[in-house]
Formats: C-alpha cells, structure tokens, sequence
C-alpha cells in the first residue's frame, strides 16, 4: 500500500502541474493522455529532486519529506481545482473516418495490444529470471540506494572515491528514486526499483503513441507504439532497471513539448517551463542529459532567432532556464557533498 501512495502522490501531483501549464482555453480531456504520460516522468523526477533536497537539508533519511511530498500535492491540487472552475470547456465535434481508415485502424490497434501483452510478459519474465536487474543496476543505482538508505549521517560516504568502480558521481534520478520508495514502504523491497522501471517504460511506449497520435494522426502513432515494443533491445533495457529508457523518456518529453509549443504558441511560456523541468530531470538521470540541454538551446538559438528574432529567443531561454532549477540545485548541492569527502 505504501509503495503504491509513495508513486500515486508526486505523479498526480505532476498532473495537476501539467494541467496548470496546458492552454488555458483547452477543456480537462483535451490532450488527457499525452498530459498523463508526461506526468509519470516529471512526478518520478520531482519526487527524486524533492528527496534528495531533504536529504541535503537534513544531513540524512527523515520522513520528513513525506510532509513535502503532501504539502505540495494539497498546494498543486487547490490551484488544479481553481483553474478547471475557470477554464472553458469545449465541445469539440469528432472526427468520422471511412470505413476502410476505421478497419485499419482496429487492425493497427488490436496488433498494438497483442505487441503490449508480449512485451509485458518478456518484462516480467526478465524481472523474475534476474530481480536485481544487470550490473548498472545493482552496482550503480540500488547500491547508491542502499547507502542513503541505510548510511543515515554518513550517506555521503558511499560517494566517496574508494568506491570509484561504482561511479559514484552519478547522476541520482533513479538512485534517489528508489531510496525514497524504501523510505516510504520502510523496507528494501526488490518491488521499488522495479515498478519504477516499469513505470518508465511504459510511459515511453505511450508517450510516443499518443503524442504522435496528437501532433499527426492515430494510425503513426499505433505504428510507432509497436517499433518501440517489437525492439527487443528496448524492453530489455527497461527490464534491466537502469538509466537508459528514463532518460529516452525526458529526451522524448523534451521533443514532444517543444513540438506542442510549436503548435501553441499563444501558451507556451508555462510549457516551455514543463520542458526545461524534463530536460533538468535527463541531466539528473544520466549524464547525458547535459547535452540535451546544450543541443536545445543551440536547436532554439537557430529556429527562433532566425523566425522571431533574437529577443524571443532570450525570454524563451529565461523560462526553459528556470525550469532548470531543480536539476541546477541538485548539482549545486551534490559536488560539493562529493568534494567534502573525497
């Protein structure tokens, strides 16, 4: 019970984040499924950032930021409420296709289905044939995990440069993740990093489907949905509990926001805020993130400037750049914690 509430909490915080940020003029179901899949990655990433925050702030593993967790899904959830009270809904007209676009599509949809089931079966059998994932995962992530979770004071010791092999200045998206699920259910449960795992890959796979579905048409977005599931590499990567599908999935975010910018321009400045927050939270999964964040504001330098002129692109920059923050401060806070003990 408490595994699932230490997930539902952020996540549906995010929702309501991510509602806030959506096109004022749009109605609560309008882009539901594409808003609730960015939701699972930024909630999994604020809820990391919000951890190790608390961690840094209190020296060790309190229940403390539980408290934060609640206080800033009450917060989130008052202001979700007020903005749907005062947001006008739409009633928009559905779209009929010929009958012969419908018989593919159910086609395209049945096979997506069947592709799903598979590639869940194969992700619970890998999980069950190796529970502790591969060597990344239990020799980078859930070691990181165990340290803070049972390091109390003396977490950061386990950052320290004896353990190089382990890399332990990794970025701590995942590890941080994880600790927090045990520090919730207050136990090391092998279901933590494996429901987050999950998590990721699912929102990927659906992520892909219905923002393509949104920004061109259903019948891409089904395809893409079953190349992503019918690429073995890609479950198992997923199964095997390391960085690589989370930091696909901001990447994607990343992507996909920016595209929705594109389309709205008249709303952008909170989504654009929405993407420097997901860009932030790759950069705390994976190094790489870092040059995503760099390969953006090169890609916007260019687009903008040349479109809009130079100006546009520095108040596009200043919003993506506070979005940022959060990854901003775990850096600002996590080499100094390195440095002190090495």
């Amino acid at each position: 019970m408490m595994l699932l509430i230490s997930l539902t909490v952020p996540i549906a915080t995010a929702f309501f984040i991510v509602n806030m940020a959506w096109q004022e003029k749009d109605s609560f179901h309008s882009g539901f499924a594409v808003k609730s899949c960015l939701s699972i990655g930024l909630g999994l990433g604020l809820s990391s950032w919000l951890f190790f925050t608390c961690l840094v702030l209190f020296g060790l593993v309190t229940k403390y930021f539980i408290w934060f967790d609640l206080i800033l899904f009450t917060v989130s959830l008052i202001l979700f409420l007020y903005k749907k009270k005062n947001t006008f809904h739409s009633n928009l007209k559905p779209e009929f296709a010929s009958p012969h676009r419908e018989y593919f599509y159910y086609f395209l949809y049945v096979s997506f289905i069947v592709l799903s089931l598979i590639a869940i079966i194969s992700f619970v059998l890998r999980v069950i044939n190796d529970p502790h994932g591969s060597w990344d995962a239990w020799n980078i992530y859930n070691l990181g995990a165990r340290f803070i979770y049972r390091g109390s004071a003396k977490w950061a010791t386990g950052f320290s440069n004896p353990y190089s092999w382990s890399l332990p200045d990794h970025p701590l998206l995942i590890t941080g993740g994880v600790a927090r699920i045990w520090s919730y259910v207050g136990i090391e449960t092998l279901m933590a990093p494996v429901v987050q795992a999950f998590l990721f890959t699912s929102a990927t796979v659906l992520l892909i489907v219905f923002s393509l579905s949104r920004l061109q048409n259903k019948y891409q977005g089904l395809i893409a949905g079953m190349v992503l599931l019918g690429t073995p590499f890609f479950i198992y990567n997923g199964s095997s509990l390391v960085a690589d599908v989370p930091v696909s999935f901001y990447i994607l975010a990343t992507v996909v926001l920016y595209c929705l910018i594109d389309e709205r321009p008249d709303e952008k400045p909170r989504l654009i805020f929405i993407c420097g927050a997901m860009a932030g939270f790759a950069a705390w999964t994976k190094d790489e993130g870092l040059l995503l964040i760099i390969s953006i504001f090169f890609a916007r330098f260019i687009l903008i400037t040349l479109r809009k002129g130079p100006g546009v692109f520095l108040k596009e920059a200043a919003i993506f750049s506070a979005g940022l923050t959060p990854v901003l401060h775990c850096i600002s806070c996590i080499y100094p914690v390195y440095g002190a003990i090495r």
